[in-house]
Formats: C-alpha cells, structure tokens, sequence
C-alpha cells in the first residue's frame, strides 16, 4: 500500500478510534482502490461513517459483538458499496477512472442474480454494481444469526 493510502488508512482510523476494525479499514481502502477509486483524506470522515454504520448494522442483524472470519468480506464490500454510493450521489464520483468494463456478466449468489450488460451505460453498470455490494450478501448472514433473548 503506497504512502498516500497508508495515510487515509491512519486517518479512518483516527475518525472511528476503535482498534478492532483496524484491518478493516486497510481492506475497504484497498477494496475501492481495486474498483478505480483512489480515497484521499477528504474521504476518511466518509470511510469511516460508513465502516461503523455498516459494522453495526451487521452485528444487529446477526446478534454478535463482532464481525466473524466468515462475514469479513462480505462487510467490506458492503462498506465500499456505501461509500462509492455516497459519492456517486452526492455527484463526487467520476464514472470515467472506474473500471466497469472489467464487471462479469452475471453474478448469482443464493437467491439473488445481478447482470451487468457490456452494452450499457457506465452509469447502469455502476447502479447494478453498488446494488450487488450493499445488498446482494445479506443471505450470507443466515449462517452466523443468533436467538437474541
């Protein structure tokens, strides 16, 4: 990880001052570098609201202080599907310096299937991705649920 991103890492992990989701914010940084988007440190605050909402969510969904092994990166594409969600809403995202041309055609995860046309707009591409990594794994949390009493 080059020094730039290193910095926006030290800098999310300032914002959450929580240790545990330390490794997290190295992956999720990595993560969206891997689609095309560069963070900087303007985005850390963004990085680090959506780390925590995210995390959050998921434990009370799934009734555990912690994130399992299991749910790792199904939380960290849960966490760069808000964040580029957010950015592209808010009209901070620039569509030509992602790579959507490289999306698979279909992807089928239990009773879910998401399609990305090679003939659509990037904008197209870009809804169906960002729906796929906020909420194409959720089934994933039926293996960790837990009876809360």
């Amino acid at each position: 990880m080059n020094e730039n991103l290193q910095t926006v890492v030290t800098s999310v992990n300032t914002i959450m001052n929580d240790t545990n989701l330390n490794t997290m914010t190295e992956s999720v940084v990595e993560r969206l570098v891997s689609f095309g988007f560069v963070p900087t440190d303007e985005d850390a605050w963004l990085i680090a609201y959506s780390t925590k909402g995210t995390v959050n969510h998921v434990l009370n969904q799934i009734n555990h202080q912690t994130v399992p092994n299991g749910l790792f990166e199904v939380v960290v594409d849960m966490i760069c599907g808000e964040v580029l969600n957010a950015k592209f809403l808010s009209g901070q995202l620039v569509l030509d310096n992602l790579d959507l041309d490289g999306m698979v055609q279909s992807v089928t995860e239990g009773d879910t299937t998401v399609s990305f046309s090679a003939e659509g707009s990037d904008e197209s591409k870009l809804k169906g991705l960002l729906s796929w990594l906020i909420q194409g794994k959720g089934c994933d949390f039926l293996c960790y649920r837990k009876m809360r009493w």
